[in-house]
């Protein structure tokens, strides 16, 4: 009885592991048979593919080889003749840099005075540079960025005063990376206190790069408009980013009338005697307003060859 018993669980068991097999052995046969369709059809994708012929010919791939020539020569002819008109900057050292800004500065101030201009904080204007302008010698990494602002800066300082400006009341030049992170390290900051980020990174493409002016001065308003027409014709690339103009004049200016002001005495005078037109106007675009002015100038630099 118990070798009966033996046997039909032998039996089961392997009955069962004969239908394991057998189901695995179909799965496995079915797998096979989708990679084979999945193979079949995609050669037969590419098989179409062939036929259509995809791949380009020499005679294309030589033309596009010229086009391509064509284009990196057009692209390095513009950048060169961007280039021309382009602040030159020269190879100096932080020492002459020094040297440099104490000479234009001097002479800046003496062409503001000779042109009537005055300076908002007289002899100790700096003209943007003031932490270098009181001794201090700037990084070596930072001397050739210093030195070409230092360049527009004198450009655009010449420009306001050629224009006889009122007055100059301020210049401000965008900081380079290097010296805002010094001059963060160098701030002392509560334990509390966020983190600075950097200022904005001058770069505008792979082709340009800018920095931003700003100016802020008080002159009448066609000085202004003659000293934006400098800005736009001069040779290198600059641009009004923004203009902020404030009338500092009365809009209403009294009439210079000569003569009695009683209406019932002036009835009485000659025709003849009554003033001109523009001596009774008193309001108006003949009048040449004072304002106060500030300019955001971005001024480009073109990337290429030297």
């Amino acid at each position: 009885m118990k070798i009966k018993q033996v046997a039909m669980i032998v039996s089961g068991v392997g009955g069962v592991m004969a239908l394991t097999v057998a189901f695995m052995l179909w799965r496995e046969i079915q797998s096979f048979r989708k990679a084979e369709r999945d193979l079949t059809a995609g050669e037969k994708n590419l098989a179409t593919y062939y036929r259509m012929d995809p791949f380009p010919s020499n005679e294309n791939v030589t033309r596009e080889r010229e086009n391509l020539d064509k284009l990196e020569t057009w692209r390095k002819t513009l950048v060169a003749e961007l280039r021309k008109g382009g602040i030159r900057t020269p190879e100096t050292t932080a020492a002459r840099f020094s040297q440099m800004l104490f000479e234009k500065r001097a002479a800046l101030i003496k062409l503001a005075e000779n042109s009537g201009t005055s300076l908002v904080g007289g002899d100790k204007f700096a003209f943007g540079f003031e932490e270098y302008a009181t001794g201090h010698v700037p990084a070596p990494e930072d001397v050739p960025r210093l030195t070409e602002q230092l360049l527009v800066t004198e450009i655009l300082s010449r420009m306001l005063f050629e224009e006889n400006v009122k007055s100059v009341v301020r210049i401000g030049r965008e900081k380079a990376d290097g010296e805002v992170r010094r001059r963060e390290r160098q701030r002392p900051q509560a334990a509390t206190a966020p983190v600075p980020t950097d200022s904005p990174g001058s770069t505008v493409d792979d082709l340009r790069e800018k920095t931003r002016y700003v100016l802020e001065f008080t002159a009448r308003e066609q000085a202004v408009m003659r000293f934006l027409n400098q800005v736009a014709a001069h040779s290198a690339f600059m641009a009004v980013a923004r203009l902020e103009m404030e009338t500092l004049d009365s809009d209403i200016r009294k009439p210079n009338v000569p003569g009695p002001t009683d209406p019932t005495e002036r009835m009485k005078m000659k025709l003849h005697a009554h003033p001109r037109r523009t001596d009774r106007m008193v309001a108006g675009r003949v009048f040449e307003n004072l304002v106060r002015v500030k300019v955001e100038l971005d001024v480009y630099r073109f990337k290429g060859d030297a």
